[in-house]
Parts: structure tokens; sequence; C-alpha cells
């Protein structure tokens, strides 16, 4: 695989704009109680390492025409998503359940995102040293990443919804369904045209949703001050 470096370049962008979506919704984790926050900011933080390693790796590519290719890189990419969405799940999960004043089932609160997080690695790593000539691994990496996606994207609308904020709510779907579109447009023949046509529109994607969760975080900030 080929990349230019304006591509791989650009490849950042929607990375930071995803950071700054989750680091609105970990902000709303914070505000609502201060475990919940520390959950949600790890899990955006393992998101942006998985992304950032991606987009590290394609520079690499771009810059040495091939020559340095860092797999760990790229295949880092699920192995960091897989558990940081699902420990931003798990906080939304807790969120939406003390803004309905349900009591929380446990006081240790990491328990089960670190169980669940050791699961997903236990799982694809046992994989990867099982069936090391097949990528069975990333497989169940990526199935871990969007589940817990979808699942956060439905806690985000649902909590858009619940302050009124319907066009925040649209955004937040249209983001998830890019998401699936783009999962399916890499499974294409790769052109440099199919490639910036991905990226831009993960870049448009991601850059909406940072602003429809940093609406959420705003709007639960002016009516807890009320």
């Amino acid at each position: 695989m080929k990349y230019s470096i304006p591509l791989a370049l650009h490849d950042f962008t929607p990375v930071v704009f995803a950071f700054l979506g989750f680091l609105a919704l970990a902000r709303l984790g914070f505000a609502v109680r201060r475990d919940i926050g520390r959950i949600m900011i790890t899990g955006a933080t393992m998101i942006l390492i998985g992304g950032l390693g991606k987009a590290v790796w394609k520079l690499l590519i771009a810059v040495s025409d091939g020559a340095i290719d860092v797999r760990i890189f790229d295949n880092g990419l699920f192995f960091w998503m897989a558990p940081g969405f699902m420990l931003m799940t798990y906080g939304m999960s807790y969120i939406q359940r003390l803004i309905q004043n349900k009591a929380l089932r446990r006081q240790n609160l990491w328990l089960i995102p670190i169980i669940s997080w050791a699961v997903a690695w236990a799982v694809g790593i046992g994989f990867a040293i099982t069936r090391p000539d097949t990528r069975i691994w990333n497989f169940v990496w990526l199935g871990f990443t969007s589940i817990a996606q979808l699942v956060l994207s439905v806690f985000a609308v649902q909590q858009a919804l619940r302050q009124g904020q319907k066009a925040a709510a649209a955004i937040l779907v249209i983001n998830f369904v890019a998401v699936l579109a783009l999962t399916g447009l890499a499974r294409t023949e790769r052109t440099p045209t199919s490639q910036w046509t991905e990226q831009i529109i993960n870049m448009c994607s991601y850059a909406a949703f940072a602003y429809a969760c940093n609406k959420i975080a705003q709007k639960w900030k002016v009516e807890s001050e009320k």
C-alpha cells in the first residue's frame, strides 16, 4: 500500500476531531462523577493512541516510499480502540443511570470495564498466537470496537434527545452511519481518489461528532449551573 505525504498528514485530522469529541463526553463524565470521568478519559486516550499509531504508520510509509513499515502501529489500531470504546461506553452507561436517578450496581466502577478490557485483549492475543497465519485477531478487536461504538452512539443520542438537542442527536446518528460506510469502503479497491474520499468523509464526520459532543457537554454544564 502506498500513500502520498499530504494524504498521510491529512489522516491526523479525524483522529484529532474524534479525540475532541470523546474529550467532551469525558468532561460530562467528570461533571457527573469524577471516577466516571477517569474511566472515560482513559478510554478516550486509548482511542487516541490507536488512531495516532495508524496515522504515524501511514506517514512513515509515505515519507519512506514504503521502506519503513512498522506494522505494530498499523496492527495496534483496534488493539487500542476496542478497550477504549468499551471504557467510553461503560462511562456513558453509568452517566445514563445516574441521570435517571438509578443506583449504580457496584461501588467499584472500574471492575467490569477492566474485566471486559482484559477479555478483549486476551481473545485477540489468543487468536494471534494460535492462528498467526490469519487476521482473525484483528476481526475480533474490530468486532469489539464496532459493538462498543454502536452502544456508545446510542447512549450519546439518548443524552442529546434528553436535552432536547435533536440536531446533535441527528449528527451522532449520521456519524455512526458514516463509520459503517467507511468500513465498507475500506474493503473495496484502494485508489488515491477512494483514499481521499474516505479520509474527507471521516474528517467531516468526526468534526461533526466533536461539535455534537461539545453541545451535549455544554448543555449539561448550563443546566447544572441553574
